[in-house]
């Protein structure tokens, strides 16, 4: 069944009940207290307690926790203790009552998707067991870029297996309860620094406390499917003057011993230093493994002559540079675990995929090693060209 049916199926139409009168409440105190700029350090140990609708709210259209927390915030920014505040505190209170503003709305959205969701008759497993007894209100917890909020939503249930929420897959929910929002603040922030720096990354925008142990898996799982997703996707195809440019290089990073590949490890193993202190002229330490890097891309081939890029002596006050080739439509890929062969393999099939005519000037860019040249040669065997 497709998204779009099952959402319609689920959610057909919004039911309105009439509101239920209730009493007016107070706006929430502020603390006004002032605070460095860089004060914002995660605190030591603060787990956030996630919040459960009642069972006996009824569905209100005014949303009335949000309009609550908007007048506190609109009572908040026209106060006199607010006029007395330092740009610096008063944007880090805007910050956060914004986002137990925002906190507060996406979870009564949740609450008006549970109270509005039509039970279907059964739900089939993978299994092919059909899910007939319905549990309404079943809560589960989900962190977001603005807070930890409950998700309501109706269970099916069978003995002896587990719990089915179609109401979980139209909302793409993911499995733990990190929120895609969060996810993507880590993978970004993972690839740029160290996991430390994630978690304070994820601090800093969200000012949510994510320890380390779970930052890991978050970003795992964020690149799990890349590898899948490239191969299908849509390549541009080369234009009609464009040259095809391959590129290859590797870059030594050092290992633990046991990561090292097993030539390398072996020569580690047999190296006899001269000096305890320092590496003498000639030697090498083996302890590096060697990440490949290959790149395709594509250039509009630019006519230089020598003139056009070093001026003569004396200079000419209206001499300029003439640009040189733009690279467009950059693939890249690199990897520390597979081989250079593999990834001269994988380069040459990108660069079929965006010419299988040949129709096309290819370009091979190497260092002045053999090794990658002959690797090159023997991968191009394998693809036929």
């Amino acid at each position: 069944m497709k998204f779009e049916q099952l959402s319609a199926l689920i959610f057909p139409k919004l039911r309105r009940p009439e509101p239920v009168n209730r009493k007016p409440r107070q706006a929430p105190t502020v603390s006004t207290e002032t605070t460095s700029p860089g004060s914002q350090t995660p605190p030591a140990s603060t787990p956030a307690a996630v919040s459960t609708p009642p069972a006996s709210v009824l569905y209100d259209p005014q949303f009335p926790q949000t309009m609550e927390r908007m007048q506190g915030l609109l009572q908040f920014v026209g106060s006199h203790p607010a006029q007395l505040l330092t740009h610096a505190t008063l944007e880090t209170e805007l910050t956060v009552l914004g986002r137990d503003l925002l906190r507060v709305a996406m979870e009564e959205h949740f609450l008006l998707r549970a109270l509005t969701e039509e039970p279907l008759p059964a739900v089939v497993d993978a299994q092919g067991i059909a899910h007939t007894t319905k549990e309404p209100r079943q809560t589960r917890p989900l962190v977001t870029r603005f807070g930890p909020i409950g998700v309501m939503r109706l269970a099916y249930r069978h003995k002896g297996t587990k719990n089915l929420y179609p109401a979980d897959a139209v909302a793409n929910l993911p499995s733990e309860k990190y929120s895609h929002g969060l996810r993507e603040i880590a993978a970004k922030a993972a690839v740029q620094g160290s996991f430390d720096t994630t978690v304070q990354a994820i601090w800093d925008q969200t000012g949510q406390q994510v320890g380390k142990r779970q930052v890991e898996p978050l970003v795992r799982r964020a690149a799990q499917d890349v590898d899948r997703f490239y191969p299908d996707a849509t390549r541009p195809k080369v234009t009609t003057d464009q040259a095809l440019i391959l590129s290859v290089d590797g870059k030594g990073i050092v290992m633990r011993t046991k990561d090292l590949r097993p030539s390398t490890a072996a020569k580690q193993a047999k190296a006899d230093h001269k000096l305890q202190s320092r590496l003498s002229p000639g030697e090498k330490s083996h302890r590096k493994r060697m990440a490949e890097v290959g790149t395709v891309y594509g250039i509009d081939p630019v006519v230089r002559i020598p003139s056009d890029i070093l001026h003569a002596k004396p200079v000419d006050p209206t001499w300029t540079k003439k640009s040189g080739p733009k690279a467009v439509n950059q693939w890249l890929v690199a990897s520390v675990a597979d081989s250079m062969g593999d990834v001269i393999y994988q380069v040459l099939e990108e660069a079929e995929r965006r010419d299988p005519q040949h129709e096309h000037p290819w370009v091979a860019l190497v260092d002045g090693q053999s090794r990658p040249i002959i690797l090159s040669s023997r991968a191009s065997q394998r693809t036929g060209d």
